[in-house]
């Protein structure tokens, strides 16, 4: 039997509009909110079994919407977190020194992008053969009425 799992990023932060890196825990903005409401409002077509977030509030809270709209709690798990930018961590790309000097610190940012709120698709047909069916994928936002927000790349 097949499994489709879904993977969401957590929604927009303040972070996120200055373009910082951010191993801390802080929380969704206005805009984070209404994203993550909206891909509640996406995913409530799929039959969930388990909802499970990292073990920051950013990612409980974008997760907690989505559970809501199934009736579930959301599980979290401390190893879902994302990498410790070490030195790094609340400095923008300008702030790091390898910029200076000519080195992309980050490639996996500009290569595999990963937008707050977007939505990513797998289907494992069996434990050795997983097809990617959805990349980034933020479809969802602009689903509501507000117009107030701007979507921050």
């Amino acid at each position: 039997m097949a499994t489709r799992v879904l993977l969401a990023r957590h929604g927009d932060t303040a972070a996120s509009h200055s373009n910082r890196f951010a191993t801390v825990d802080i929380p969704l903005s206005k805009e984070g909110r209404v994203h993550a409401s909206e891909l509640a409002v996406r995913l409530a077509r799929y039959p969930s079994d388990a909802i499970y977030a990292s073990s920051l509030h950013r990612a409980i809270d974008t997760a907690g919407y989505t559970a809501r709209v199934h009736g579930m709690d959301v599980t979290p798990v401390p190893n879902l977190r994302e990498i410790d930018h070490g030195a790094w961590a609340s400095m923008s790309r300008e702030e790091i020194i390898c910029n200076f000097l000519g080195i992309a610190p980050v490639l996996y940012r500009e290569k595999l992008a990963q937008r707050p709120a977007c939505l990513n698709m797998l289907l494992f047909r069996n434990e050795n053969d997983v097809q990617l069916l959805l990349l980034n994928d933020i479809g969802h936002n602009g689903m509501s009425d507000s117009k107030e927000f701007e979507y921050v790349v």
